[in-house]
């Protein structure tokens, strides 16, 4: 691939991640805001059961743990299936790299003096670090939106708890 190809290619993905990361980061503020109203109602409730067990909001508090464990799960399974990709990703990184290194050890042995030497090392070099980056903004893309993917249920869940309890 081409350097300005590969280059427009690398913007694409930082501009991608960092929309993803500021999306992230604004919906786990929401999720702070939205957790603390959660607790402190249910913490009143909690308080009011004490004081009344008998009216206490009992379908609030058998909502509790069912809510976190289809919130966590379904958050642990997009964790899973992300892990597959990176997993993937990196394997097909290792792949190239290897067909990369093999292709090298032959350009080796067609080096006839220490200037062609040297001048291999530069290109290997120089390619390996532009290939280095690539790859570190595509882990870091596959990282940023699986961490934003795997909030994305608790985020409902916690957002919705709120909503429904400020009523």
């Amino acid at each position: 691939m081409k350097p300005s190809k590969r280059t427009a290619r690398n913007v694409r993905k930082m501009t991608r991640s960092l929309a993803d990361a500021a999306s992230t980061t604004l919906k786990g503020g929401e999720l702070v805001v939205a957790s603390g109203r959660v607790i402190a109602e249910r913490a009143a409730l909690g308080v009011a059961a004490f004081i009344d067990p008998a009216n206490a909001d009992h379908a609030e508090f058998a909502r509790m743990g069912p809510e976190k464990m289809t919130a966590f799960s379904a958050a642990a399974a997009v964790l899973q299936r992300r892990a597959g990709a990176f997993v993937g990703q990196m394997a097909r990184f290792a792949g190239d790299e290897a067909m990369i290194a093999l292709r090298v050890t032959g350009e080796l042995a067609l080096c006839r003096s220490p200037a062609d030497l040297l001048a291999l090392n530069n290109r290997v070099a120089l390619a390996w670090l532009g290939r280095a980056f690539a790859q570190s903004v595509t882990l870091g893309a596959l990282a940023v939106g699986a961490s934003g993917a795997a909030m994305a249920p608790v985020h409902r869940a916690a957002t919705g708890n709120a909503r429904r309890l400020r009523r």
